[in-house]
């Protein structure tokens, strides 16, 4: 079975599918004093996608910065508009996930702290469910450490050339 057969795709400004997720994870991450900063720029994001499936990765990967960033600490978004793509950035700060664990972070199940138990710490499907939404709109997911002693995810979306012309 084709995974992009249960998607619905149209054009979608992702500022749009981003806005309702960023006011409920500020409120969220206020609860632990993360702070959250946002540079999305002026210009429209758009790209063919599944507006649902977008809320739900943008969704999961917010609720993975506040589950593993430390109380008063950070997370940016951010995004730019490359040539070809958009990017989109979310940062936060400590703590870091440990180098031999970052290839394996977007498989499903894996989960860094071995000790943490469902409760605490998901089920580590997140960030894979993450994965695979991003591939069926042919986009890219990265993760890296961030500047912030933390963890950077970028996605990197094909952009849609010929709707942003006109």
């Amino acid at each position: 079975m084709c995974i992009r057969s249960r998607y619905s795709l149209s054009q979608v400004d992702l500022k749009e599918s981003l806005h309702p997720v960023i006011d409920h994870s500020r409120n969220k991450l206020a609860t632990k004093n993360i702070s959250l900063h946002v540079r999305l720029g002026d210009q429209p994001l758009v790209i063919h996608a599944d507006p649902m499936r977008m809320h739900q990765l943008f969704f999961n990967l917010f609720e993975n910065a506040f589950r593993y960033t430390d109380a008063n600490g950070h997370v940016l978004l951010s995004a730019e508009l490359l040539e070809n793509h958009i990017k989109i950035e979310i940062s936060d700060s400590t703590p870091c996930v440990p180098q031999e664990d970052m290839e394996h972070i977007f498989q499903r199940f894996y989960r860094v702290e071995r000790s943490r138990n469902r409760a605490s710490g998901g089920t580590g499907l997140g960030l894979s469910i993450c994965r695979n939404i991003v591939k069926a709109h042919n986009a890219s997911i990265t993760a890296k450490h961030s500047a912030a002693g933390g963890l950077t995810i970028t996605i990197l979306f094909p952009r849609n050339i010929s709707h942003a012309l006109t």
